[in-house]
C-alpha cells in the first residue's frame, strides 16, 4: 500500500513515519510504537539533514568556497613529513630590490606563477615574514595548487598613501583553474598593498597567517576525498587531511564536525561521537552547535545507547528550539 505526503504529494511507502522526499511527518499511527520500522524515521530524517550538512560543512568555513573536486589526490604530504616538492631547503637568495610598488607586486605574482617561491617570499614585507616562515609559505602554495592553479594576473594601482607616499594599494585580478569546479576557469579580484622598506618596495598582505591558510587547504583536500566528485572517494584520506588541518588550526569546530561525519560514513560511531563533541566545544554558532548535537545523538542511537541519544537530541533543542529533526527524533524515542 502506498501513502501520499500531505505536504509535497510524493508517494510514501507504507510503514514510513516521514516522507522520504521532504521529511514531513506522516500520520504517527502508521507505525506501531514497538515495530522495527520505527527505526526508519530517524534514518530518513538524518539522511535529509546530512544533505544540507554536507553543503554547510563545505561552504561555511573557508570563504564560502563551492563544492569540491580535484584532478589528483594528495597522499602522504602531511605535517609529519619534512620534504615536499617545493619545500626543500634551498640556498639563500639575493634579495631583489624593487624600485616602484608596481615592480614589487608584479615581481611577487611573477614569482608565484613561475614557482620561484623563495623570490615570492622574499618580496613580502618584514611584518608578513615575522609571522610566517618560508617553509609554511612553500607548503601553503604547494597545497593550494591541488585545487586552484593561477594562470595569469593583472594589477591596477589604486592609490599611494602615507605622508611620504611610502605605501600603495592595488587591485589584483587573477584567472585560475579551479579543480573544485570541474577545472573551470574562474576570475577573482582582491586588494594588495605595497610598502617601502629600507629603500625597496615590498608586498604587504594584510592579516596573512599561513597556519590558517594551510589548515584551509588541508580542509579542502579532505573534503575532496570525502565527496569524491571527480575521482574515487577515499574516506580514510579525507580524515587524514582533516586531521592535518587540525594540526595547523586546532580550535576549528567545523573541521571536527567533518571528521565526525566522515567517521559516521565509515560506521565508526564511537570516533564519530568523539569528534562531534569537539565540534560542539569549538563551534560558536548555536544553530551549528545544535546540528552537531543532533549528529552525536544519532550516533548514540546507532550504538543503541538510547539515554545518551535522548540527551543529545534534547541538548540540540536547547541550542536551537527550531531544530525539528531533533524534536521529531526525541518524540519517536520517547514513545518507545
Amino acid at each position: 500500500m502506498t501513502n501520499f505526503c500531505a505536504k509535497c504529494g510524493a508517494n510514501v511507502s507504507e510503514g514510513n513515519a516521514f516522507c522520504e522526499t521532504c521529511g514531513a511527518p506522516m500520520n504517527s499511527k502508521i507505525i506501531p510504537e514497538k515495530s522495527k520500522s520505527s527505526l526508519f524515521p530517524l534514518i530518513i530524517i538524518i539522511g535529509i539533514l546530512i544533505l544540507g550538512v554536507v553543503s554547510y560543512g563545505a561552504l561555511s568555513f573557508f570563504n564560502k568556497w563551492p563544492p569540491f573536486s580535484v584532478q589528483q589526490p594528495i597522499v602522504n604530504n602531511g605535517p609529519s613529513q619534512t620534504t615536499i616538492p617545493g619545500a626543500t631547503t634551498a640556498p639563500a637568495i639575493i634579495s631583489v630590490i624593487y624600485s616602484t610598488p608596481d615592480d614589487a607586486v608584479n615581481g611577487f605574482y611573477d614569482a608565484l606563477l613561475s614557482g620561484k617561491l623563495d623570490i615570492a617570499y622574499d618580496a613580502l614585507c618584514a611584518s608578513n615574514k615575522a609571522n610566517n616562515s618560508l617553509e609554511n609559505f612553500k607548503k601553503w602554495q604547494y597545497l593550494k595548487k591541488k585545487f586552484l592553479v593561477m594562470k595569469k594576473f593583472a594589477i591596477k594601482n589604486i592609490t599611494k598613501t602615507g605622508s611620504d607616499s611610502n605605501s600603495a594599494e592595488f587591485d589584483v585580478f587573477t584567472t585560475s583553474i579551479d579543480f573544485r569546479q570541474s577545472k573551470a576557469e574562474v576570475n577573482n579580484n582582491s586588494s594588495l598593498n605595497a610598502v617601502l622598506e629600507n629603500g625597496s618596495w615590498k608586498v604587504l598582505r594584510k592579516d596573512l597567517l599561513l597556519t590558517k591558510e594551510i589548515a584551509s587547504a588541508y580542509f579542502i583536500i579532505g573534503n575532496m576525498f570525502e565527496t569524491g566528485t571527480s575521482y574515487k572517494k577515499n574516506l580514510p584520506k579525507a580524515i587524514l587531511n582533516y586531521n592535518y588541518s587540525s594540526t595547523f588550526f586546532y580550535k576549528n569546530g567545523e573541521n571536527f564536525y567533518r571528521i565526525g561525519y566522515t567517521y559516521s560514513l565509515l560506521k565508526n560511531h564511537k570516533l564519530a561521537i568523539a569528534n562531534y563533541k569537539k565540534a560542539i566545544m569549538y563551534i560558536t554558532d548555536k544553530v551549528e552547535k545544535s546540528t552537531a548535537c543532533l549528529m552525536a545523538g544519532y550516533s548514540y542511537y546507532l550504538l543503541k545507547n538510547i539515554p545518551k541519544a535522548k540527551a543529545y537530541f534534547g541538548t540540540a533543542l536547547k541550542f536551537n528550539n527550531n531544530n525539528q529533526v531533533a524534536r521529531n527524533n526525541l518524540k519517536i524515542l520517547n514513545k518507545r
